[in-house]
């Protein structure tokens, strides 16, 4: 190889790697899920859902960083009993939007919220349809598989995308609705029980 051109392939290389170091190298769908999020600290979201529950969270902060993005949040369960219940209140809600995929993790003790602290609530490409799978383990520990779908888009006049997880070999369902600009604005699962199953969830109310 002459020098000159082995100097050109020597600086494509360290451009590369460059870029790479520095996130310009972003999957191509990170930019449209975060178009399903607020995209200024400090948005507040309040809910209410079954049986008199809310929760009221904000967004504390945003971190990008090598082509990752995390939204920290926290918040507070209501307290429906009158101060007589005795579980924590809080919650912390990370989420996480990297290589087309956008994940949540929370803790908490008393939300109404999936039976999973981490969840690939949405992946790209955003059309309806579009499925993937996802194994992760439950709160008790058990690992279960997820099968996910794009249900359904709606304008009105954001965009709203619909998206089902139904769980292999068991009635178990999640359902969430996302708002552009807004994020999760519906939230339903099927409670089960030795007394029988039913759904419950929750909305949003107030988002700001």
């Amino acid at each position: 190889m002459k020098k000159g051109a082995y100097l050109v392939v020597l600086m494509l290389a360290v451009v590369v790697v460059g870029a790479t170091g520095c996130g310009l190298f972003v999957n191509r769908y990170d930019r449209e899920l975060k178009r399903f999020l607020p995209n200024v600290s400090g948005f507040t979201w309040k809910y209410s859902g079954f049986s008199g529950y809310d929760h009221e969270m904000s967004l504390r902060s945003i971190e990008a960083r090598r082509g990752l993005t995390k939204y920290h949040i926290a918040g507070t369960v209501g307290d429906p009993s009158g101060g007589e219940a005795v579980r924590d209140r809080s919650l912390t809600i990370t989420y996480i939007i990297n290589d087309g995929v956008w994940t949540q993790e929370k803790q908490e003790e008393s939300m109404m919220d999936s039976e999973f602290d981490r969840l690939e609530l949405l992946r790209g490409p955003i059309v309806e349809g579009t499925t993937w799978s996802q194994e992760q383990v439950d709160q008790e520990g058990r690992r279960r598989v997820l099968d996910s779908l794009i249900e359904d888009i709606r304008l009105e006049p954001r965009r709203v995308v619909v998206v089902v997880y139904r769980e292999r070999g068991t009635p178990y369902f999640e359902r969430r609705e996302f708002t552009e600009g807004v994020g999760v604005t519906l939230f339903e699962k099927l409670w089960m029980s030795p007394l029988g199953n039913f759904e419950i969830g929750y909305t949003l109310f107030q988002g700001f």
